[in-house]
């Protein structure tokens, strides 16, 4: 079988948009470089299939939702795109902190709702 030719990285600046995998020079950032690698390597035909798996996959699980109002019935899957956030270990840590604040503050509230108002009839915390 033969290797597939390496394809030139393509950089295309979004500006005035933010670009998670490039940086404003056109160098992959840190937290991207080996995605970027295996994307670089990687033939469009076998990106399409992954695809294809993941759809199937997210409608054997029923990882969809339906369009109230819409006479076709038809259940739309969950939109996700197969290149992934990737967050570095910095800002991770800053945005784990910031949910536990978030959550800590739900639950305070949460435990404060009378019985009726309270989503577990005024029983537990929020998770």
């Amino acid at each position: 079988m033969a290797t597939p030719k390496k394809k030139t990285p393509v950089f295309m600046p979004l500006k005035p948009f933010y670009n998670e995998m490039y940086a404003a020079d056109g160098s992959v950032r840190p937290q991207y470089l080996a995605f970027a690698d295996w994307l670089n390597n990687t033939p469009p035909e076998k990106i399409a299939q992954n695809r294809q798996a993941a759809d199937l996959l997210f409608h054997r699980v029923g990882i969809t939702f339906a369009v109230y109002g819409e006479t076709t019935g038809a259940e739309r899957l969950i939109p996700f795109d197969l290149v992934p956030h990737i967050i570095a270990g910095p800002k991770w840590d800053e945005v784990s902190r910031g949910l536990k604040q978030r959550i800590a503050a739900l639950n305070f509230f949460a435990r404060r709702l009378s019985p009726a108002e309270h989503p577990q009839g005024g029983q537990g915390a929020c998770r």
